[in-house]
């Protein structure tokens, strides 16, 4: 009998799971070439938005067939991984030399393009793999301030330190909406949660150590 193949056939789910391990090549590969403008805020070059635009626009269904596919990682997992990893360098301690000029504008970026394409009507929920949904749950818990804003109803711009994600196009409803579409993975929340109360001890401590 055929058993499921180990890989997915897609080209990129190989070079995008890789760098769900690499942070820095995520960033690399997710932000490109760019600059931070004096609002601190990521700029990114030409070939970059065409990557983004080609990335946003490709098929990512190479799984067709469920005899054959069934249990190997796919490309839009490969994709999630990368953008969990790329997200990593949002929210620097702001004690520490970031560890490339302009990661946490750049990693912004990222989130932002991540976030935005996820909450699309390009994916409904039922596409989204468990796998998906655990790499999203990381993407998203690196991005604690709009969450809790969304939360309280609060002006992104006006909570938290740093570049946000309202700079490119993201909302509260598509917050909303990607962690809607995670809400029935266990692990994916547990994660979620962790990220969020990391932040507000975090906060709390930078609070009491202000007094």
């Amino acid at each position: 009998s055929w058993t499921a193949l180990e890989y997915s056939p897609d080209p990129l789910t190989g070079v995008l799971n890789a760098m769900g391990r690499n942070p820095e090549a995520a960033l690399e590969y997710l932000a490109g070439e760019g600059t931070v403008d004096a609002e601190g805020n990521w700029v990114p070059s030409e070939d970059n938005k065409e990557r983004w635009a080609n990335l946003t626009t490709r098929d990512w269904n190479w799984n067709a067939d469920p005899i054959f596919y069934a249990e190997q990682h796919t490309g839009a997992d490969g994709l999630t991984a990368a953008l969990g990893a790329a997200s990593a360098y949002r929210n620097p301690d702001p004690d520490q030399p970031e560890a490339r000029p302009g990661a946490d504008a750049a990693a912004t970026y990222v989130a932002g393009q991540g976030i935005a394409y996820f909450a699309s009507d390009s994916w409904p929920k039922n596409d989204f793999t468990e796998t998906m949904k655990e790499n999203l749950a990381v993407l998203m818990a690196n991005s604690p301030e709009e969450i809790i804003a969304t939360a309280l109803g609060a002006d992104w711009s006006k909570y938290g330190d740093g570049p946000h994600l309202g700079t490119w196009g993201v909302n509260e409803g598509d917050v909303s909406t990607v962690i809607y579409r995670l809400g029935d993975s266990k692990t994916a929340m547990a994660t979620l949660a962790a990220g969020l109360g990391d932040y507000q001890h975090e906060q709390f401590n930078e609070e009491m150590a202000a007094t």
